[in-house]
Protein backbone atom coordinates (compact mmCIF):
# COMPACT_ATOMS: atom_id res chain seq x y z
CA UNK A 1 0.00 0.00 0.00
CA UNK A 2 1.10 3.72 -0.80
CA UNK A 3 1.25 6.28 2.04
CA UNK A 4 -2.29 7.30 1.59
CA UNK A 5 -3.96 3.93 1.63
CA UNK A 6 -2.17 2.74 4.52
CA UNK A 7 -3.37 5.79 6.16
CA UNK A 8 -7.26 5.03 4.80
CA UNK A 9 -6.67 1.15 6.03
CA UNK A 10 -5.47 2.41 9.53
CA UNK A 11 -8.99 3.84 9.55
CA UNK A 12 -10.98 0.83 9.46
CA UNK A 13 -8.76 -0.93 11.42
CA UNK A 14 -8.23 1.22 14.38
CA UNK A 15 -11.80 1.45 14.94
CA UNK A 16 -12.28 -2.61 14.22
CA UNK A 17 -9.45 -3.61 16.83
CA UNK A 18 -10.72 -1.24 19.17
CA UNK A 19 -14.07 -2.85 19.10
CA UNK A 20 -13.12 -6.51 18.69
CA UNK A 21 -14.50 -9.05 20.99
CA UNK A 22 -12.38 -11.76 20.89
CA UNK A 23 -14.79 -14.42 22.68
CA UNK A 24 -17.26 -14.05 20.07
CA UNK A 25 -14.99 -12.68 17.42
CA UNK A 26 -17.06 -10.00 16.33
CA UNK A 27 -16.79 -6.44 15.96
CA UNK A 28 -18.82 -5.36 18.66
CA UNK A 29 -22.15 -7.30 18.44
CA UNK A 30 -21.98 -6.97 14.80
CA UNK A 31 -21.70 -9.97 12.53
CA UNK A 32 -21.29 -8.16 9.22
CA UNK A 33 -18.31 -6.13 11.16
CA UNK A 34 -16.63 -9.80 11.70
CA UNK A 35 -16.84 -10.54 8.33
CA UNK A 36 -15.31 -6.77 7.19
CA UNK A 37 -12.24 -7.70 9.97
CA UNK A 38 -11.76 -10.84 8.65
CA UNK A 39 -11.30 -9.58 5.23
CA UNK A 40 -9.29 -6.60 6.78
CA UNK A 41 -7.02 -8.88 8.67
CA UNK A 42 -6.14 -11.00 5.58
CA UNK A 43 -5.43 -7.92 3.89
CA UNK A 44 -2.34 -6.97 6.18
CA UNK A 45 -0.60 -10.01 4.66
CA UNK A 46 0.54 -10.72 8.54
CA UNK A 47 0.52 -14.24 9.55
CA UNK A 48 -0.82 -13.83 12.87
CA UNK A 49 -3.49 -11.59 11.50
CA UNK A 50 -4.59 -14.05 8.99
CA UNK A 51 -4.75 -16.82 11.77
CA UNK A 52 -7.05 -14.77 13.60
CA UNK A 53 -9.28 -14.29 10.44
CA UNK A 54 -9.41 -18.02 9.73
CA UNK A 55 -11.08 -17.96 13.38
CA UNK A 56 -14.14 -15.46 12.39
CA UNK A 57 -14.84 -16.46 9.21
CA UNK A 58 -16.67 -20.06 11.25
CA UNK A 59 -17.78 -17.80 13.77
CA UNK A 60 -20.06 -15.36 11.36
CA UNK A 61 -20.90 -18.33 8.89
CA UNK A 62 -22.65 -19.65 12.10
CA UNK A 63 -25.37 -16.72 11.53
CA UNK A 64 -25.68 -17.65 8.70
CA UNK A 65 -29.06 -20.04 7.65
CA UNK A 66 -28.17 -22.72 6.00
CA UNK A 67 -31.67 -24.98 5.63
CA UNK A 68 -32.47 -24.81 2.03
CA UNK A 69 -35.97 -25.08 3.42
CA UNK A 70 -36.28 -22.05 5.08
CA UNK A 71 -37.13 -19.12 3.17
CA UNK A 72 -34.44 -17.29 5.01
CA UNK A 73 -31.85 -19.53 3.30
CA UNK A 74 -28.34 -17.46 2.99
CA UNK A 75 -29.18 -15.07 4.94
CA UNK A 76 -27.07 -13.70 8.11
CA UNK A 77 -28.66 -12.47 11.08
CA UNK A 78 -27.27 -8.86 12.30
CA UNK A 79 -25.71 -9.87 16.00
CA UNK A 80 -26.00 -13.09 18.01
CA UNK A 81 -28.91 -11.97 19.85
CA UNK A 82 -31.82 -10.75 17.04
CA UNK A 83 -34.78 -12.29 16.87
CA UNK A 84 -34.57 -14.01 13.42
CA UNK A 85 -32.90 -12.38 10.19
CA UNK A 86 -33.85 -9.00 10.56
CA UNK A 87 -32.13 -7.36 7.85
CA UNK A 88 -32.52 -8.56 4.14
CA UNK A 89 -28.94 -6.40 2.84
CA UNK A 90 -27.17 -8.82 4.91
CA UNK A 91 -26.76 -11.56 2.56
CA UNK A 92 -24.85 -9.31 0.12
CA UNK A 93 -23.08 -7.20 2.94
CA UNK A 94 -21.92 -10.16 4.77
CA UNK A 95 -21.45 -12.44 1.47
CA UNK A 96 -19.64 -9.57 -0.28
CA UNK A 97 -16.70 -9.13 2.73
CA UNK A 98 -16.09 -12.96 2.74
CA UNK A 99 -16.17 -13.38 -0.95
CA UNK A 100 -13.32 -11.05 -1.49
CA UNK A 101 -10.94 -13.08 0.93
CA UNK A 102 -10.54 -16.07 -1.66
CA UNK A 103 -10.68 -13.51 -4.52
CA UNK A 104 -7.85 -11.23 -3.36
CA UNK A 105 -5.91 -13.53 -0.80
CA UNK A 106 -6.28 -17.07 -1.64
CA UNK A 107 -2.67 -17.83 -0.61
CA UNK A 108 -2.80 -16.37 2.75
CA UNK A 109 -5.68 -18.47 4.16
CA UNK A 110 -5.98 -22.50 4.16
CA UNK A 111 -8.09 -24.56 1.59
CA UNK A 112 -10.44 -25.64 4.70
CA UNK A 113 -11.06 -21.96 5.55
CA UNK A 114 -11.82 -21.39 1.36
CA UNK A 115 -14.19 -24.29 1.84
CA UNK A 116 -15.95 -22.64 4.22
CA UNK A 117 -16.44 -19.40 2.60
CA UNK A 118 -17.41 -20.59 -0.72
CA UNK A 119 -20.46 -22.55 0.83
CA UNK A 120 -21.61 -19.20 2.41
CA UNK A 121 -21.05 -17.05 -0.58
CA UNK A 122 -22.88 -19.30 -2.87
CA UNK A 123 -25.53 -19.55 0.10
CA UNK A 124 -25.47 -15.69 0.00
CA UNK A 125 -26.49 -16.02 -3.86
CA UNK A 126 -28.99 -18.05 -3.30
CA UNK A 127 -30.48 -15.10 -1.33
CA UNK A 128 -29.72 -12.46 -3.10
CA UNK A 129 -30.90 -14.10 -6.43
CA UNK A 130 -34.24 -15.23 -4.78
CA UNK A 131 -34.90 -11.57 -3.44
CA UNK A 132 -34.37 -9.90 -6.52
CA UNK A 133 -34.24 -6.09 -5.23
CA UNK A 134 -35.01 -3.56 -7.69
CA UNK A 135 -32.76 -0.74 -9.59
CA UNK A 136 -34.12 2.03 -7.82
CA UNK A 137 -32.68 0.68 -4.56
CA UNK A 138 -29.19 1.11 -6.02
CA UNK A 139 -26.79 0.55 -4.20
CA UNK A 140 -27.65 -2.74 -2.97
CA UNK A 141 -28.64 -3.42 -6.68
CA UNK A 142 -24.72 -2.60 -6.95
CA UNK A 143 -23.61 -4.97 -4.05
CA UNK A 144 -25.98 -7.76 -5.29
CA UNK A 145 -24.76 -7.56 -8.39
CA UNK A 146 -20.89 -7.48 -7.66
CA UNK A 147 -21.55 -10.64 -5.58
CA UNK A 148 -23.13 -12.63 -8.31
CA UNK A 149 -20.78 -11.26 -10.62
CA UNK A 150 -17.90 -12.13 -8.59
CA UNK A 151 -18.83 -15.49 -6.82
CA UNK A 152 -20.34 -16.39 -10.13
CA UNK A 153 -16.86 -16.23 -12.45
CA UNK A 154 -14.61 -17.49 -9.32
CA UNK A 155 -16.92 -20.55 -8.46
CA UNK A 156 -17.87 -21.56 -11.77
CA UNK A 157 -21.37 -20.48 -11.02
CA UNK A 158 -22.72 -19.87 -14.62
CA UNK A 159 -26.36 -18.95 -12.97
CA UNK A 160 -25.13 -16.50 -10.69
CA UNK A 161 -22.85 -14.79 -13.04
CA UNK A 162 -26.06 -14.36 -15.75
CA UNK A 163 -28.17 -12.63 -12.77
CA UNK A 164 -25.68 -10.67 -11.89
CA UNK A 165 -25.43 -9.64 -15.75
CA UNK A 166 -28.75 -8.90 -15.55
CA UNK A 167 -29.27 -6.98 -12.92
CA UNK A 168 -26.07 -4.63 -14.36
CA UNK A 169 -27.65 -4.49 -17.62
CA UNK A 170 -30.97 -3.52 -16.10
CA UNK A 171 -28.94 -0.74 -13.77
CA UNK A 172 -28.03 0.84 -16.31
CA UNK A 173 -31.51 0.94 -18.19
CA UNK A 174 -33.01 2.36 -15.08
CA UNK A 175 -30.01 5.53 -14.66
CA UNK A 176 -30.50 6.05 -18.30
CA UNK A 177 -34.61 6.48 -17.63
CA UNK A 178 -33.32 10.02 -15.90
CA UNK A 179 -29.78 10.33 -16.38
CA UNK A 180 -29.25 10.43 -12.84
CA UNK A 181 -29.38 8.01 -9.46
CA UNK A 182 -32.64 7.59 -7.56
CA UNK A 183 -30.60 7.31 -4.31
CA UNK A 184 -29.19 10.93 -5.14
CA UNK A 185 -26.29 12.45 -3.35
CA UNK A 186 -26.05 10.60 -0.43
CA UNK A 187 -22.92 10.26 1.79
CA UNK A 188 -23.99 7.15 2.80
CA UNK A 189 -25.22 5.30 -0.67
CA UNK A 190 -22.87 6.37 -2.78
CA UNK A 191 -19.52 4.84 -0.54
CA UNK A 192 -21.77 1.20 -1.34
CA UNK A 193 -21.80 1.81 -4.23
CA UNK A 194 -18.09 2.95 -5.07
CA UNK A 195 -17.27 0.11 -3.38
CA UNK A 196 -19.69 -2.77 -5.83
CA UNK A 197 -18.07 -0.53 -8.32
CA UNK A 198 -14.67 -0.80 -7.36
CA UNK A 199 -14.71 -4.97 -6.53
CA UNK A 200 -16.61 -5.43 -10.22
CA UNK A 201 -13.72 -3.28 -11.93
CA UNK A 202 -11.51 -5.12 -10.10
CA UNK A 203 -12.01 -8.42 -10.57
CA UNK A 204 -14.82 -9.35 -13.00
CA UNK A 205 -13.28 -10.86 -16.56
CA UNK A 206 -16.49 -10.79 -18.55
CA UNK A 207 -15.61 -7.99 -20.97
CA UNK A 208 -19.74 -6.61 -21.18
CA UNK A 209 -19.84 -6.59 -17.05
CA UNK A 210 -16.53 -4.62 -16.61
CA UNK A 211 -17.28 -2.35 -19.70
CA UNK A 212 -20.76 -1.03 -18.16
CA UNK A 213 -19.38 -1.24 -14.50
CA UNK A 214 -16.65 1.18 -15.33
CA UNK A 215 -19.06 3.12 -16.96
CA UNK A 216 -21.24 3.38 -14.55
CA UNK A 217 -18.32 4.35 -11.45
CA UNK A 218 -17.13 7.16 -13.92
CA UNK A 219 -21.18 8.57 -14.16
CA UNK A 220 -20.88 8.68 -10.50
CA UNK A 221 -17.72 9.89 -10.02
CA UNK A 222 -18.90 12.98 -12.75
CA UNK A 223 -22.17 13.51 -10.42
CA UNK A 224 -19.91 13.39 -7.48
CA UNK A 225 -17.70 15.81 -8.61
CA UNK A 226 -21.12 18.15 -9.46
CA UNK A 227 -22.18 18.14 -6.23
CA UNK A 228 -18.96 18.55 -4.40
CA UNK A 229 -18.05 21.53 -3.01
CA UNK A 230 -14.73 22.06 -2.69
CA UNK A 231 -14.66 25.10 0.04
CA UNK A 232 -16.32 23.20 2.50
CA UNK A 233 -14.85 20.31 1.39
CA UNK A 234 -18.96 18.68 1.67
CA UNK A 235 -20.90 16.37 -1.06
CA UNK A 236 -23.53 19.13 -1.03
CA UNK A 237 -27.16 18.22 -0.93
CA UNK A 238 -29.82 17.64 -0.90
CA UNK A 239 -29.03 14.28 0.22
CA UNK A 240 -31.73 11.14 -0.15
CA UNK A 241 -29.52 9.44 3.14
CA UNK A 242 -27.26 10.92 5.52
CA UNK A 243 -25.97 9.68 9.16
CA UNK A 244 -24.31 13.01 9.91
CA UNK A 245 -24.01 16.59 8.65
CA UNK A 246 -20.17 17.22 7.84
CA UNK A 247 -19.01 14.44 6.82
CA UNK A 248 -15.31 15.78 8.71
CA UNK A 249 -17.19 14.74 12.27
CA UNK A 250 -18.43 11.36 11.23
CA UNK A 251 -17.67 8.29 9.33
CA UNK A 252 -19.37 9.26 5.93
CA UNK A 253 -18.74 6.39 3.65
CA UNK A 254 -18.08 8.44 0.59
CA UNK A 255 -15.18 10.41 2.35
CA UNK A 256 -13.07 7.37 1.95
CA UNK A 257 -13.65 7.26 -1.87
CA UNK A 258 -12.77 11.42 -1.75
CA UNK A 259 -9.43 11.00 -0.42
CA UNK A 260 -8.81 8.14 -2.56
CA UNK A 261 -8.81 10.28 -5.53
CA UNK A 262 -8.24 13.89 -3.57
CA UNK A 263 -5.65 12.85 -1.21
CA UNK A 264 -4.63 15.34 1.21
CA UNK A 265 -6.60 18.24 -0.31
CA UNK A 266 -9.40 16.68 1.21
CA UNK A 267 -9.32 17.32 4.74
CA UNK A 268 -11.26 13.45 6.41
CA UNK A 269 -11.33 14.86 9.90
CA UNK A 270 -13.17 12.50 12.39
CA UNK A 271 -14.47 8.95 11.79
CA UNK A 272 -15.61 8.24 15.39
CA UNK A 273 -19.36 8.90 14.71
CA UNK A 274 -21.38 6.17 13.44
CA UNK A 275 -17.87 4.50 13.02
CA UNK A 276 -18.82 1.53 11.79
CA UNK A 277 -18.42 3.03 8.44
CA UNK A 278 -15.10 3.09 9.03
CA UNK A 279 -14.85 -0.21 7.31
CA UNK A 280 -15.53 1.40 3.87
CA UNK A 281 -11.78 3.44 4.72
CA UNK A 282 -10.40 -0.46 4.24
CA UNK A 283 -12.13 -1.52 1.51
CA UNK A 284 -10.95 1.83 -0.68
CA UNK A 285 -7.88 1.34 0.62
CA UNK A 286 -7.42 -1.99 -0.90
CA UNK A 287 -9.68 -1.18 -4.38
CA UNK A 288 -8.57 0.25 -7.43
CA UNK A 289 -10.82 3.32 -8.66
CA UNK A 290 -11.87 4.75 -11.75
CA UNK A 291 -12.27 8.67 -11.23
CA UNK A 292 -12.23 10.20 -14.68
CA UNK A 293 -9.73 13.18 -14.94
CA UNK A 294 -12.12 15.79 -15.63
CA UNK A 295 -14.32 14.92 -12.77
CA UNK A 296 -11.18 15.02 -10.14
CA UNK A 297 -10.32 18.46 -11.66
CA UNK A 298 -14.05 19.75 -11.35
CA UNK A 299 -13.64 18.61 -7.43
CA UNK A 300 -9.67 19.97 -7.21
CA UNK A 301 -10.38 23.06 -9.50
CA UNK A 302 -14.32 24.29 -9.84
CA UNK A 303 -15.45 27.26 -11.12
CA UNK A 304 -18.46 29.13 -9.25
CA UNK A 305 -21.02 29.85 -9.15
CA UNK A 306 -22.92 26.79 -10.32
CA UNK A 307 -26.31 25.32 -10.44
CA UNK A 308 -26.94 21.82 -10.81
CA UNK A 309 -30.33 20.41 -11.54
CA UNK A 310 -30.91 17.05 -12.01
CA UNK A 311 -33.91 14.78 -12.08
CA UNK A 312 -33.18 11.49 -9.85
CA UNK A 313 -36.63 9.82 -10.23
CA UNK A 314 -39.54 9.91 -13.04
CA UNK A 315 -42.74 7.57 -12.84
CA UNK A 316 -40.75 4.92 -14.92
CA UNK A 317 -40.77 6.77 -18.44
CA UNK A 318 -37.73 7.99 -20.17
CA UNK A 319 -37.29 11.70 -19.77
CA UNK A 320 -37.30 12.90 -23.32
CA UNK A 321 -38.70 15.72 -24.77
CA UNK A 322 -42.19 14.05 -24.67
CA UNK A 323 -42.16 13.11 -20.74
CA UNK A 324 -44.84 14.68 -18.80
CA UNK A 325 -45.19 13.45 -15.29
CA UNK A 326 -44.54 13.17 -12.02
CA UNK A 327 -40.81 13.52 -11.19
CA UNK A 328 -37.80 14.27 -8.26
CA UNK A 329 -35.47 16.39 -8.55
CA UNK A 330 -32.52 17.86 -7.00
CA UNK A 331 -31.38 21.65 -6.59
CA UNK A 332 -27.89 22.18 -5.49
CA UNK A 333 -26.40 25.76 -6.03
CA UNK A 334 -22.79 26.75 -5.13
CA UNK A 335 -20.68 29.44 -4.83
CA UNK A 336 -17.32 30.05 -3.25
CA UNK A 337 -18.41 31.09 0.06
CA UNK A 338 -21.63 28.25 0.48
CA UNK A 339 -23.96 25.40 -0.98
CA UNK A 340 -27.72 25.34 -0.53
CA UNK A 341 -29.36 22.03 -1.99
CA UNK A 342 -32.54 21.04 -2.14
CA UNK A 343 -35.17 18.31 -3.33
CA UNK A 344 -38.76 19.40 -5.11
CA UNK A 345 -40.65 16.59 -3.30
CA UNK A 346 -39.58 13.77 -0.73
CA UNK A 347 -40.74 11.76 2.43
CA UNK A 348 -39.96 12.64 5.62
CA UNK A 349 -37.37 10.98 7.38
CA UNK A 350 -34.89 11.66 9.91
CA UNK A 351 -32.07 10.46 7.81
CA UNK A 352 -33.27 12.34 4.65
CA UNK A 353 -31.71 16.01 3.52
CA UNK A 354 -34.27 17.77 2.01
CA UNK A 355 -32.82 20.93 2.45
CA UNK A 356 -29.46 21.62 3.44
CA UNK A 357 -26.58 24.62 3.50
CA UNK A 358 -23.18 24.20 4.04
CA UNK A 359 -20.76 27.30 4.44
CA UNK A 360 -17.62 28.17 6.65
CA UNK A 361 -17.99 30.88 9.44
CA UNK A 362 -15.64 33.67 9.81
CA UNK A 363 -12.87 31.88 11.79
CA UNK A 364 -12.86 29.39 9.10
CA UNK A 365 -15.04 26.69 10.69
CA UNK A 366 -17.58 23.99 8.96
CA UNK A 367 -20.88 24.89 9.40
CA UNK A 368 -24.23 23.29 8.18
CA UNK A 369 -27.99 23.76 8.01
CA UNK A 370 -30.34 21.16 7.29
CA UNK A 371 -34.24 20.51 7.93
CA UNK A 372 -35.79 18.24 10.05
CA UNK A 373 -39.54 17.09 11.56
CA UNK A 374 -40.19 16.37 14.96
CA UNK A 375 -42.88 14.12 16.75
CA UNK A 376 -43.53 14.42 20.25
CA UNK A 377 -40.01 16.42 20.31
CA UNK A 378 -38.32 12.93 18.78
CA UNK A 379 -36.98 12.89 15.25
CA UNK A 380 -39.48 11.26 12.86
CA UNK A 381 -37.57 7.44 12.32
CA UNK A 382 -40.42 6.79 9.88
CA UNK A 383 -40.70 8.06 5.66
CA UNK A 384 -44.24 9.85 6.77
CA UNK A 385 -45.57 12.57 5.02
CA UNK A 386 -44.29 14.43 2.36
CA UNK A 387 -42.57 18.25 1.57
CA UNK A 388 -42.47 20.54 -1.41
CA UNK A 389 -39.52 22.85 -2.45
CA UNK A 390 -38.83 25.17 -4.93
CA UNK A 391 -35.63 26.75 -5.09
CA UNK A 392 -33.80 29.59 -7.31
CA UNK A 393 -30.23 29.93 -6.96
CA UNK A 394 -29.55 30.80 -3.23
CA UNK A 395 -33.37 30.80 -1.98
CA UNK A 396 -35.63 28.36 -1.17
CA UNK A 397 -39.23 27.75 -0.25
CA UNK A 398 -40.35 24.71 1.53
CA UNK A 399 -44.05 22.83 2.80
CA UNK A 400 -45.07 20.58 5.08
CA UNK A 401 -48.43 20.22 4.42
CA UNK A 402 -49.92 17.72 6.72
CA UNK A 403 -53.52 16.38 5.35
CA UNK A 404 -51.44 13.27 4.39
CA UNK A 405 -50.78 12.23 7.47
CA UNK A 406 -52.59 9.92 9.15
CA UNK A 407 -54.07 9.88 12.88
CA UNK A 408 -51.75 9.98 15.89
CA UNK A 409 -51.41 11.07 19.04
CA UNK A 410 -49.95 14.54 19.32
CA UNK A 411 -47.82 16.04 22.59
CA UNK A 412 -45.69 17.98 20.10
CA UNK A 413 -45.08 18.77 16.25
CA UNK A 414 -42.51 20.71 15.09
CA UNK A 415 -40.32 21.52 12.33
CA UNK A 416 -36.95 22.41 12.80
CA UNK A 417 -33.76 24.30 11.00
CA UNK A 418 -30.54 23.01 12.73
CA UNK A 419 -27.40 25.19 12.69
CA UNK A 420 -24.27 23.01 13.13
CA UNK A 421 -21.78 25.58 14.42
CA UNK A 422 -18.82 25.78 16.93
CA UNK A 423 -20.76 29.29 18.56
CA UNK A 424 -23.79 30.78 17.99
CA UNK A 425 -24.33 33.20 15.43
CA UNK A 426 -25.24 37.22 15.26
CA UNK A 427 -29.00 36.41 15.26
CA UNK A 428 -31.66 39.00 14.69
CA UNK A 429 -35.23 38.47 15.80
CA UNK A 430 -37.85 41.19 14.00
CA UNK A 431 -34.45 43.22 13.36
CA UNK A 432 -33.20 43.14 17.14
CA UNK A 433 -29.86 42.18 17.39
CA UNK A 434 -30.00 38.92 20.17
CA UNK A 435 -27.97 36.40 21.18
CA UNK A 436 -29.69 35.43 24.47
CA UNK A 437 -31.08 32.14 24.03
CA UNK A 438 -34.12 30.58 24.15
CA UNK A 439 -35.94 33.19 22.82
CA UNK A 440 -39.19 32.73 20.95
CA UNK A 441 -40.19 34.22 17.86
CA UNK A 442 -44.14 34.79 16.73
CA UNK A 443 -45.73 33.10 13.35
CA UNK A 444 -44.53 34.93 10.26
CA UNK A 445 -41.54 36.76 11.91
CA UNK A 446 -38.57 37.27 9.58
CA UNK A 447 -35.30 36.07 11.53
CA UNK A 448 -32.07 36.55 10.14
CA UNK A 449 -28.43 35.27 11.52
CA UNK A 450 -24.87 36.23 9.91
CA UNK A 451 -21.56 33.82 9.93
CA UNK A 452 -18.62 36.33 8.70
CA UNK A 453 -19.84 37.87 5.38
CA UNK A 454 -22.53 35.12 5.10
CA UNK A 455 -26.01 36.53 5.94
CA UNK A 456 -29.45 33.59 6.02
CA UNK A 457 -32.81 35.19 6.42
CA UNK A 458 -35.52 32.47 7.49
CA UNK A 459 -39.66 33.23 7.60
CA UNK A 460 -41.54 30.62 9.43
CA UNK A 461 -45.42 30.64 8.36
CA UNK A 462 -47.92 28.05 9.47
CA UNK A 463 -51.27 27.32 11.13
CA UNK A 464 -51.52 24.51 13.92
CA UNK A 465 -53.21 21.82 15.08
CA UNK A 466 -56.69 22.66 16.08
CA UNK A 467 -57.08 25.81 18.25
CA UNK A 468 -52.96 25.72 18.80
CA UNK A 469 -51.81 29.20 17.69
CA UNK A 470 -48.24 27.83 15.44
CA UNK A 471 -45.11 29.63 17.01
CA UNK A 472 -41.18 29.35 17.10
CA UNK A 473 -38.19 29.25 19.60
CA UNK A 474 -34.67 29.60 18.61
CA UNK A 475 -32.27 27.53 21.31
CA UNK A 476 -28.99 26.98 21.90
CA UNK A 477 -28.26 23.02 21.59
CA UNK A 478 -24.69 21.35 22.14
CA UNK A 479 -23.79 21.78 18.46
CA UNK A 480 -24.75 25.22 17.87
CA UNK A 481 -29.01 26.28 17.64
CA UNK A 482 -31.83 25.07 16.84
CA UNK A 483 -34.95 27.19 14.98
CA UNK A 484 -38.04 25.27 16.11
CA UNK A 485 -41.12 26.22 14.67
CA UNK A 486 -44.46 24.12 16.57
CA UNK A 487 -47.22 23.26 14.89
CA UNK A 488 -48.88 21.75 18.28
CA UNK A 489 -47.63 21.98 21.63
CA UNK A 490 -48.80 20.95 25.03
CA UNK A 491 -50.95 18.13 26.80
CA UNK A 492 -50.94 14.59 24.55
CA UNK A 493 -54.56 14.52 22.15
CA UNK A 494 -55.76 12.79 19.69
CA UNK A 495 -56.11 13.70 16.58
CA UNK A 496 -57.34 12.39 13.25
CA UNK A 497 -57.26 13.39 9.78
CA UNK A 498 -59.71 16.07 9.82
CA UNK A 499 -58.08 17.62 12.22
CA UNK A 500 -54.74 18.06 10.24
CA UNK A 501 -56.29 19.22 6.76
CA UNK A 502 -55.75 22.94 7.24
CA UNK A 503 -52.58 22.21 9.40
CA UNK A 504 -49.27 23.19 7.67
CA UNK A 505 -45.81 24.58 7.76
CA UNK A 506 -44.22 27.19 5.04
CA UNK A 507 -40.80 28.67 5.67
CA UNK A 508 -38.72 30.75 3.10
CA UNK A 509 -34.67 30.65 3.48
CA UNK A 510 -32.26 33.05 1.83
CA UNK A 511 -28.51 32.48 1.68
CA UNK A 512 -26.89 35.97 0.72
CA UNK A 513 -23.06 37.32 0.98
CA UNK A 514 -22.42 40.91 1.60
CA UNK A 515 -18.90 42.01 1.32
CA UNK A 516 -17.99 45.08 3.02
CA UNK A 517 -18.48 47.30 5.77
CA UNK A 518 -21.45 46.12 7.53
CA UNK A 519 -24.22 48.72 9.15
CA UNK A 520 -28.14 48.18 11.00
CA UNK A 521 -29.27 49.91 7.48
CA UNK A 522 -27.60 47.71 5.14
CA UNK A 523 -28.72 44.87 6.48
CA UNK A 524 -32.62 46.31 6.30
CA UNK A 525 -31.81 47.37 2.66
CA UNK A 526 -30.89 43.94 1.84
CA UNK A 527 -33.80 41.85 2.88
CA UNK A 528 -36.76 44.63 3.05
CA UNK A 529 -39.72 43.64 0.58
CA UNK A 530 -38.98 40.01 1.26
CA UNK A 531 -42.14 38.45 3.01
CA UNK A 532 -44.01 34.89 2.51
CA UNK A 533 -47.70 34.30 2.10
CA UNK A 534 -50.27 31.86 2.38
CA UNK A 535 -53.44 30.76 1.24
CA UNK A 536 -55.78 27.80 1.96
CA UNK A 537 -58.12 26.40 -0.53
CA UNK A 538 -59.63 22.36 -1.12
CA UNK A 539 -56.79 21.81 -3.47
CA UNK A 540 -54.11 22.58 -0.95
CA UNK A 541 -52.44 25.62 0.44
CA UNK A 542 -51.21 27.83 -1.89
CA UNK A 543 -47.08 29.70 -0.76
CA UNK A 544 -45.58 32.51 -2.36
CA UNK A 545 -42.48 33.81 -1.35
CA UNK A 546 -41.87 37.39 -2.47
CA UNK A 547 -38.39 38.42 -2.34
CA UNK A 548 -36.74 41.66 -3.80
CA UNK A 549 -36.11 40.28 -7.26
CA UNK A 550 -37.41 36.93 -7.64
CA UNK A 551 -41.27 35.27 -6.86
CA UNK A 552 -41.49 31.44 -5.57
CA UNK A 553 -44.43 29.36 -4.94
CA UNK A 554 -45.72 26.17 -4.36
CA UNK A 555 -48.70 26.00 -6.02
CA UNK A 556 -51.53 23.38 -6.05
CA UNK A 557 -52.18 20.88 -8.89
CA UNK A 558 -55.27 19.36 -7.85
CA UNK A 559 -54.49 16.00 -8.64
CA UNK A 560 -54.09 13.05 -6.33
CA UNK A 561 -51.43 11.35 -5.01
CA UNK A 562 -48.38 12.46 -3.66
CA UNK A 563 -47.23 14.90 -6.03
CA UNK A 564 -49.79 17.79 -5.48
CA UNK A 565 -47.53 20.60 -5.53
CA UNK A 566 -45.79 22.68 -8.39
CA UNK A 567 -43.25 24.81 -7.91
CA UNK A 568 -42.60 27.85 -9.93
CA UNK A 569 -40.01 30.66 -10.52
CA UNK A 570 -41.14 34.06 -11.09
CA UNK A 571 -44.32 32.18 -12.93
CA UNK A 572 -42.33 29.42 -14.82
CA UNK A 573 -43.23 25.94 -13.48
CA UNK A 574 -39.92 24.21 -12.95
CA UNK A 575 -39.37 21.04 -15.42
CA UNK A 576 -37.22 17.71 -15.00
CA UNK A 577 -33.85 18.02 -15.79
CA UNK A 578 -30.63 15.69 -17.32
CA UNK A 579 -27.45 17.08 -15.81
CA UNK A 580 -25.42 14.50 -17.79
CA UNK A 581 -27.45 13.96 -21.71
CA UNK A 582 -25.36 11.22 -22.62
CA UNK A 583 -26.51 7.68 -22.08
CA UNK A 584 -24.44 4.89 -20.16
Amino acid sequence: MNAMDQSLYEIGRTYSDAHYQPESRLVGTSVRGGCAYALMLVASGDQADCQEAELIVPEVIAYQEQDTDRSDFGLFKTSPDAEGYTDQNWAAFCGGYLMHIPRAYSDWVSDSCLKQIEGAVLRACAFIQKRDVTPSYTNISLLSASVLTVAGEMYGASEYLEEGRRKVRELVEYINLTGGFQEYSSPTYYGVNFSALCWMGMFVEDEEIHDLVIRIQERMWRTTAAHFHTPTGQLAGPHSRAYGNLLQHYAGAIKYYLYKVLGDVFDLGDSVAHGGDTTYAALAAIQEVACPEDAREMMLNSNYPRLVEETVRTDGRALDAEYAGSFIQMTTYLTDRYALGTVNTSEVWYQRRNLMVYWKSRGNALEALTEQVRENDKRVERRDGRCWCVQNQGRALMLHDLSDLAARSLSAFSIVLTLESQEIPELWIGGKEDRVLPRPFVNGRRLFLRSGDLFVRIQFLGQGVGEFEARGEIRAVVDGVEFVFDLYRGEEIAVGEENLQNVFCAYALEVREIHGGFTHEHFWEAFSGCDIETEISEEGVLTRWRGSDTVLELVPTGESGAFRYAGKVDGFTISPKRWIEEPI
